[in-house]
């Protein structure tokens, strides 16, 4: 459930809470039709930037769905009190158009209902 705020080391953050454990508890971010026209063919670098949104370390996860596109495999962070850049790489096929947005499914929860992150960011680096 998103929530926004000031994160917890300052700066703007949307809080990322899981209601549920496990797959329930994702939060979905849409990818929008010209983000993915400019990622088609290539090699892109998606980075969030986040930390976890209590003292406690969380286990979040991050996958793609890409509509015509594909998926990307789910890929496992632990977020801390330290801000950092959960970054994975994407390739892409050549030739496809997209049609509708894709998405960013983020799953604190991997553990437990209840656990959180601070999102700052979140940007796609469209490979060349």
């Amino acid at each position: 459930i998103p929530e926004e705020h000031t994160g917890f080391n300052g700066g703007a953050a949307i809080r990322i809470s899981a209601s549920r454990a496990g797959a329930a508890g994702e939060v979905r971010f849409d990818v929008p039709v010209d983000v993915l026209s400019r990622m088609a063919g290539k090699t892109s670098t998606i980075a969030l930037t986040m930390q976890s949104a209590t003292s406690e370390s969380s286990s979040i996860s991050v996958q793609c769905q890409f509509g015509s596109l594909g998926t990307c495999d789910r890929h496992r962070f632990t977020a801390n009190q330290e801000k950092f850049d959960a970054l994975f790489k994407v390739t892409l096929p050549r030739g496809l158009t997209p049609g509708t947005p894709g998405a960013l499914l983020v799953n604190p929860g991997l553990g437990d209902a209840g656990h959180s992150v601070e999102l700052f960011s979140v940007r796609v680096l469209p490979g060349e």
